[in-house]
C-alpha cells in the first residue's frame, strides 16, 4: 500500500470511528439514538458492513442547500431506512459557509443543520459518513474534490 492510499485509509477510518459512530451503553448497536460515546474499540470491518447499503444525500454539497433543487427533509431519512438501507453519506461543502477572510469561521447555522442531519440518520439506526468537498477552479470552471 503506497503512502497516499495509507493516508486516505487512515483518514476514512478516523472519520468513521471518531466522528460518526456512537455506541449504546449495552453495545448491541454500533449506531445509537443518543450520543453516548464509544465504550470499547470498534471493529472497522463491522463498521464498514454498515455502509454496504448507503444512500447519498448531497444537498449540503451544493453552494447552499436548495441550490441544486433539493433540501433535506425528515421524510428522506424515513424512506431510506424503510427501503432497507443501512447508512447515508452526507457530503458537505464547508467552504461555502465560511468567512472569506481568516480565521474563516463557519456559520453556526451550518453546524446546526449538520447536527440535525446526523440526528435524523441516527434516530433511524442509519450509519453516517460525512464527507467534505473542496471547490477547485480549473480554466474558469468549478468542480469539487471529495475527501
Amino acid at each position: 500500500m503506497n503512502r497516499a492510499n495509507f493516508t486516505i485509509f487512515l483518514l476514512i477510518g478516523f472519520i468513521i470511528t471518531i466522528n460518526l459512530f456512537h455506541c449504546q451503553k449495552d453495545n448491541k448497536s454500533p449506531v445509537a439514538n443518543q450520543y453516548q460515546g464509544i465504550s470499547e474499540p470498534l471493529d472497522p470491518f463491522e463498521q464498514n458492513e454498515l455502509l454496504t447499503r448507503s444512500g447519498n444525500l448531497s444537498a449540503l454539497e451544493a453552494p447552499y442547500e436548495g441550490a441544486w433543487g433539493t433540501s433535506l427533509k425528515e421524510e428522506y431519512f424515513r424512506l431510506i431506512s424503510e427501503a432497507g438501507f443501512s447508512g447515508v453519506r452526507i457530503p458537505i461543502r464547508w467552504s461555502a459557509h465560511a468567512d472569506k477572510k481568516a480565521p474563516y469561521t463557519i456559520i453556526k447555522s451550518l453546524f446546526d443543520r449538520v447536527d440535525w442531519v446526523i440526528d435524523q440518520a441516527l434516530s433511524r439506526e442509519l450509519a453516517v459518513v460525512s464527507e467534505y468537498t473542496i471547490p477547485k477552479i480549473t480554466n474558469g470552471a468549478s468542480s469539487c474534490f471529495r475527501h
